[in-house]
């Protein structure tokens, strides 16, 4: 999975860049040193698992994700790095509710391992359930042992995305005889987002209302020779060209395709396709996934166009 990573820069006071993102009882230095010693830490790069950047905000996951901390030299052993988070209009985290996190060797890069911001397990930061699109402050917090007044906080505003993208997708099979490839005895079809049905408004029905739409595929699930993976980035839009759904000699044959659908933190949806052929058709095109979870799926070449849940 594709981790972007954000960079921030750590300089002093750099924790109160971000409105409604600061830790509660910190207040500026009204007379700073016009010649402040060098900042030890130097550098902090926070990183949430398919953390995805936008021009406001980033964007993460909301389930099961792993937060990393890398520091541009070592915590003293003296010092702990923890992890915290709020809702955006909450004045400070929970009381408590913090997460340690875990050194490599050489005590540079910190880690917490799968925790679920929309907390359907475990929820040690305290957030409670969260709503798609809500902003929460992260923290991470370098605590001094032996000294607190002398930890370090720093905080950065992010987006959580908890649903996959929608599609009311239109598939449609047509004969290959019919067209510019009459030596293959099987059927192709186009696939396209639906534009007159009331799933959505506006049409056409292709949304993803949070960190936006990332890529699709078509995967032939045949064990032998499959055919070729259709794919590409935006709302589901191509051709399955002739080849690939061939008749039946005698009876009828089934074939499988893995449908994905993915916005850009990962959140995905997916479905199988099970189309049966015959001798000279497309007998039926089936869905596994559950009505109403993010496709429709309509098809053409049947005694009559019929919507297949």
């Amino acid at each position: 999975m594709k981790k972007l990573l954000l960079v921030l820069a750590v300089v002093a006071m750099a924790s109160f860049l971000f409105v409604g993102c600061l830790p509660g009882g910190t207040t500026p230095d009204p007379d700073p040193d016009p010649d402040p010693d060098p900042d030890p830490i130097q550098a902090v790069i926070t990183a949430i698992e398919d953390q995805y950047p936008a021009v406001a905000k980033e964007f993460i996951r909301a389930d099961l994700l792993d937060v990393t901390v890398t520091f541009a030299i070592a915590i003293p052993v003296d010092q702990s790095v923890t992890f915290q988070a709020k809702e955006a209009w909450a004045t400070t985290p929970k009381e408590g509710a913090e997460v340690l996190l875990i050194p490599n060797t050489a005590r540079t890069v910190w880690t917490y391992e799968n925790y679920d911001f929309n907390n359907t397990g475990a929820d040690p930061l305290g957030l409670g359930d969260l709503d798609d699109c809500d902003e929460i402050c992260l923290y991470v917090t370098i605590a001094d042992c032996c000294d607190p007044l002398l930890s370090e906080v720093f905080t950065e505003i992010v987006k959580l995305d908890d649903t996959a993208p929608v599609v009311d997708l239109v598939v449609t099979f047509e004969d290959c005889a019919d067209n510019l490839c009459a030596d293959d005895p099987g059927a192709y079809f186009t696939f396209e987002p639906d534009t007159t049905g009331d799933i959505c408004d506006p049409e056409p029905c292709c949304e993803e209302e949070c960190s936006g739409i990332a890529s699709w595929s078509i995967v032939d699930t045949t064990l032998c020779d499959p055919c070729p993976t259709v794919s590409g980035t935006g709302c589901p839009e191509g051709i399955f060209d002739c080849g690939c759904l061939l008749y039946a000699d005698s009876g009828e044959i089934t074939y499988e395709f893995d449908f994905t659908f993915t916005d850009n933190v990962g959140n995905a949806f997916e479905d199988t396709w099970v189309i049966v052929v015959d001798t000279d058709s497309v007998v039926s095109l089936n869905t596994v996934a559950p009505d109403g979870d993010g496709v429709v799926m309509l098809y053409d070449n049947c005694p009559e166009e019929a919507v297949v849940e």
